[in-house]
């Protein structure tokens, strides 16, 4: 069983229970954005950075694209932790952010986000204007999310050899011509712009691409970066969050109502519901067969 978001409105504790598995601005500070899918749901986790009393952070979480809950914590080992990550099993979605490959969270497979991964590749397009291999892997990358989208929509469990292997050749040529043309600096020195995310791109390959052999799974985390929007935009405009409490409060709220609007249930029948302290609950995760 895994719980998500945190407790609230007399029994919201288990708003996100199931079985287990961009670019804002704060000090300079990345959003850092990371999706999880449990067993039998998929939960999509993105941590954005924000200000309460000066050290809190928002993260939310959203579970099988209809479950959205948010709280605050802080961008460091422990928070994580507390938000689940040690304990999540199925597979995480993530920007690469150090902390997702650290040794203590072992239950999940890793899919890394390939909206980062473009964004990344177009810094190398900008940087080598003559080169064809990062356009190439741009190529391949959106080819590949495209064909799992129709698989997807043709209830299909993968996306077909037929239609992936070429893809995924292209994939792995542009890598080895990047890897050839980039070379590596020496030992100490920084590296070149590009050469990272080639080794990246080389060494961690099933973790670029799952998605396309598993449907189940988010290729991008765009979904909740847009849910989590308002939240971001508020903390630019205001500067900080309100107090730690305050904010916890108006999450837990903000989580309650998200997950009902997205099972098509009015904010105000639900409020209701809360207010006589029967809260609406989303309906029950299906184990897989």
């Amino acid at each position: 069983m895994c719980v998500c978001g945190g407790g609230g409105l007399g029994g919201l504790a288990a708003l996100a229970a199931g079985p287990g598995r961009g670019r804002g601005r704060r000090a300079g500070r990345r959003d850092r954005t990371a999706d999880r899918r449990g067993e039998g749901r998929r939960v999509r986790r993105d941590p954005a950075e924000g200000r309460a009393e000066g050290r809190e952070a928002l993260r939310a979480v959203r579970v099988d694209a209809a479950v959205h809950a948010v709280h605050a914590g802080r961008r460091d080992k422990a928070s994580f932790w507390v938000f689940l990550l040690g304990r999540m099993l199925g597979v995480v979605v993530h920007d690469r952010y150090a902390l997702y490959d650290a040794e203590e969270f072992v239950g999940f497979l890793h899919q890394l986000c390939v909206s980062h991964l473009l964004r990344d590749l177009q810094d190398a397009v900008e940087t080598y204007p003559e080169a064809v291999w990062p356009v190439q892997l741009q190529q391949a990358l959106r080819g590949l999310v495209h064909q799992a989208n129709l698989a997807r929509a043709a209830v299909l469990a993968e996306v077909p050899a037929a239609l992936r292997d070429p893809l995924v050749a292209e994939y792995r040529g542009a890598v080895r011509v990047g890897l050839r043309d980039v070379p590596a600096a020496e030992k100490g020195a920084k590296q070149p712009v590009g050469r990272c995310l080639l080794e990246c791109l080389r060494d961690r390959q099933d973790d670029m691409l799952r998605f396309v052999f598993d449907l189940d799974v988010w290729p991008t985390n765009n979904q909740s970066e847009g849910d989590l929007r308002p939240f971001k935009t508020q903390q630019k405009i205001s500067g900080r969050l309100t107090s730690a409490a305050v904010a916890a409060c108006r999450l837990q709220i903000a989580s309650y109502l998200s997950t009902t609007r997205k099972h098509s249930v009015s904010a105000l029948h639900a409020l209701r519901l809360a207010f006589r302290g029967t809260p609406w609950m989303p309906p029950p995760a299906v184990a897989p067969t």
